[in-house]
């Protein structure tokens, strides 16, 4: 296995110079005719471990972030009320179907959950209902790592973490640095005028707030720097971003603006280049140029954000619709979820429908690193499909894939206006909050 391979061979005295990984989201079950659909994806996948397939190199690992079962799949109609079979049995079913036992055997992978897990759309509660915990007691039991018991590497590696969010170890686990969030356990349950409120509690916040500030530093600070998490920042749609007063129905980080502000104003003025947010729930994928600003620091930054959802959702009112975004065009995040950083993101549609997945690549040449994404279907091939769209601001066509070059210096870019917003309460964070 190449990533393996990897492993034996590397040189811990030096760096890497290449991270590639597969990445999806969203299997939905379907009814037991179609176990077999819902699997096929993962056939897709292997072509892409055995390696070289397509023209490049096998992939170092897997990322399935969100929705890797649906306890709500039948909508509570006939539903076991033992916990343990309502939960257990659906990961059991999911994650040992053929090909995706297969998989799974043979490529290190990490989890990050999302509403699914729970139920739909879930977004805090006052008092953990029963049903809850034990949803969220599952996931810990089938998607942990187990970093949490046992630390891959004590006691050089002092890490904060849990079993469902966690920054990979250095050298045994990653070239680029890559931090696993879990956005949606511990979300606070939104009032009607709390723009405060928590996406994730105060520790995984400050955890990803030390690690972003650490990786900033030394070899790693011209890396990609990747944040895996269930939902994400970008595509923005038409509707939100004519109606942002709707910000406490969204799903998503411009759901929770303080905690979306406290991540992207550090990243503006601490200077943090290449960081990549690689989320899915949307049953679509895409890619996302985020340029970030500040009206009193002048501090400009860019933001890169990936969407990989779909690798089995057949059912067409369940999934955002490519119509319902402006892609390829400038698309100003509203004031009410991005508190005082202001946010434009320019979206390209790299796939929707059938099912699918991403493969990225981050590879170093010279001082420079470059990112390439492709979409992949479910054929036995591993074939790269052709994008549906046409690529954002600063992404390249590169065959059916697209790729962006991540210079090794900072670059200046035209400032973006300011629009204020004066949240309440809402103090940036710093390693000692």
């Amino acid at each position: 296995m190449p990533w393996l391979k990897r492993l034996r061979e590397a040189d811990v005295q030096k760096p890497c110079r290449d991270m590639r990984f597969l990445v999806g989201s969203c299997r939905y079950p379907g009814t037991p005719f179609e176990s077999e659909a819902s699997d096929a994806i993962f056939k897709g996948m292997l072509p892409h471990i055995e390696g070289p397939q397509n023209g490049v190199p096998g992939v170092h690992m897997l990322f399935l972030i969100g929705d890797q079962i649906y306890a709500d799949a039948t909508a509570n109609i006939l539903d076991s009320r033992a916990w343990r079979e309502r939960y257990g049995q659906r990961y059991r079913l999911a994650f040992t179907s053929k090909h995706a036992r297969t998989v799974l055997a043979h490529l290190p992978t990490h989890f990050a959950i999302d509403d699914h897990e729970i139920s739909d759309n879930w977004s805090g509660e006052a008092k953990r209902s029963k049903e809850v915990l034990h949803a969220v007691q599952s996931a810990k039991c089938f998607q942990s790592s187990g970093r949490e018991t046992l630390p891959i590497n004590p006691p050089r590696e002092k890490r904060l973490g849990t079993a469902l969010w966690y920054s990979l170890s250095e050298r045994q686990e990653h070239c680029c640095p890559a931090f696993v969030m879990d956005t949606r356990s511990e979300r606070e349950p939104r009032g009607y005028n709390a723009p405060g409120t928590q996406l994730v509690s105060i520790e995984q916040r400050t955890a990803l707030a030390d690690w972003l500030g650490a990786v900033n530093q030394g070899p790693s600070s011209n890396m990609p720097k990747f944040i895996f998490c269930g939902v994400g920042i970008a595509p923005i749609s038409r509707e939100f971003a004519a109606f942002g007063q709707t910000w406490r129905s969204q799903d998503w980080w411009p759901g929770y603006p303080r905690t979306l502000s406290d991540i992207l104003f550090k990243i503006l003025t601490e200077g943090i280049r290449h960081v990549v947010f690689v989320s899915g729930d949307l049953h679509l994928s895409s890619a996302s140029k985020l340029t970030l600003g500040h009206r009193d620091t002048n501090d400009v930054a860019t933001v890169w954000q990936v969407v990989s959802s779909g690798l089995y959702a057949p059912m067409p009112f369940a999934s955002a619709q490519p119509a319902a975004y402006d892609w390829n065009t400038p698309v100003r995040l509203p004031r009410h979820a991005a508190g005082d950083v202001d946010v434009v993101a320019e979206s390209g549609l790299l796939y929707s429908g059938r099912p699918h997945l991403l493969r990225l690549d981050a590879e170093q040449r010279g001082d420079d690193w470059s990112l390439s994404i492709g979409v992949v279907g479910s054929s036995a091939e591993g074939a790269f499909l052709a994008p549906a769209g046409k690529p954002p601001s600063g992404f390249v066509e590169h065959g059916p894939r697209w790729r962006v070059h991540l210079a090794s210096r900072r670059r200046g870019i035209a400032p973006v206006p300011i629009v204020p917003l004066n949240i309440p309460g809402a103090g940036h964070i710093n390693s000692k909050t």
